[in-house]
């Protein structure tokens, strides 16, 4: 069994020229990637939003953490899902 995880840091706020869906984003890249985790950092409000789990191609993530801070002066929040077994 390969481990596979992925880490994200999209652009988010002042860096965007439109809106764009958190969740979306986290869906396409559960199921391109499969990794057995994800960790993404988003803006803190959409992130206070995503679900707690999220099921992709019958697979199943569960959030098990969510870690709020500054970057370059911008609320945001580190939030990590993790594949749960079968």
């Amino acid at each position: 069994l390969e481990r596979r995880w992925v880490l994200v840091n999209p652009p988010y706020g002042e860096r965007l020229s439109s809106p764009w869906k958190p969740l979306e984003l986290i869906e396409q890249i559960l199921k391109k990637f499969e990794p057995e985790r994800l960790a993404i950092l988003l803006p803190e409000r959409p992130s206070s939003l995503l679900d707690k789990v999220i099921t992709v191609d019958a697979k199943c993530y569960r959030q098990t953490q969510q870690v709020t801070f500054q970057n370059g002066g911008l609320p945001v929040c580190w939030t990590v899902y993790i594949l749960q077994a079968k």
